[in-house]
């Protein structure tokens, strides 16, 4: 679900923690 921008991958992880995603 992580896009190829870090940025976006981090926030996403912050806000949906509920999925442990690299």
């Amino acid at each position: 679900w992580c896009d190829n921008s870090w940025n976006h991958c981090i926030y996403q992880k912050k806000k949906e923690a509920e999925i442990p995603q690299d």
